[in-house]
């Protein structure tokens, strides 16, 4: 963390003409957003595909508060994050919803990391990702998994996928809530101890349920 905070800050500084550095083929070719904040949350600087990333033009941000991209300009995430930063001279990382000039909403990963030298004010570095791709998928995935929950939670009879090891050893990839009311083991004991599934299904099955089948069934 100590030499990239010194790489950026010779990019505050400004670099030699002469050839490309590393930390200019960096700022060209970084796939989001790169900025240098002054510690009021100013942006003074940009990387060249900065619109392209940020949906902004940097005529438009430059001069103004970094906050402009948060849904919430005024209490937002963004503007929490800036606070955090000058506050304790930490880093900060994490996931914000930001907004394009037309509007659109884009999940950004972004890390904020305090620039400070003995000589001079503090600077905020803030580089930012669209993850908003993943973050769709994740979120369709969620929706999908609570369906198939819904689907297998209503499914009279207990669900597992069992895996066993080259060693023998069993493991549950999956079990239904329904194991709970058919044996009386919860699905996080038998995730912790195998081998209690294994056990005499009468020894382990409630009073009332003794006698009676109850349905189990494996997913391939």
């Amino acid at each position: 963390m100590a030499a990239l905070r010194e790489r950026w800050q010779r990019w505050w500084r400004g670099g030699s003409a002469e050839e490309p550095s590393l930390d200019a083929l960096f700022l060209e070719h970084y796939p989001g957003t790169v900025m240098l904040l002054d510690d009021q949350g100013v942006v003074r600087r940009v990387n060249p595909a900065f619109e392209r990333h940020a949906g902004h033009p940097p005529e438009q941000l430059l001069g103004r508060r970094v906050v402009t991209l948060d849904i919430d300009p005024l209490r937002g995430d963004f503007a929490r994050a800036l606070e955090q930063c000058v506050a304790t001279l930490r880093p900060w990382q994490g996931l914000l919803l930001c907004r394009r000039a037309d509007g659109s909403l884009r999940h950004q990963t972004t890390m904020i990391q305090p620039l400070q030298r003995d000589d001079g004010p503090l600077r905020l570095l803030v580089m930012q990702y669209d993850v908003t791709g993943m973050r769709e998928r994740e979120l369709r995935d969620r929706q999908l998994l609570g369906r198939l929950e819904g689907t297998v939670s209503r499914v009279p009879g207990a669900l597992f996928r069992l895996r066993q090891g080259s060693d023998g050893r069993l493991e549950f990839l999956y079990l239904s809530p329904a194991l709970r009311s058919l044996f009386g083991l919860a699905p996080e004991q038998c995730m912790d101890d195998p081998e209690a599934a294994a056990r005499p299904a009468a020894r382990r099955r409630p009073a009332a349920l003794r006698g009676q089948p109850g349905p189990v069934r494996g997913i391939a």
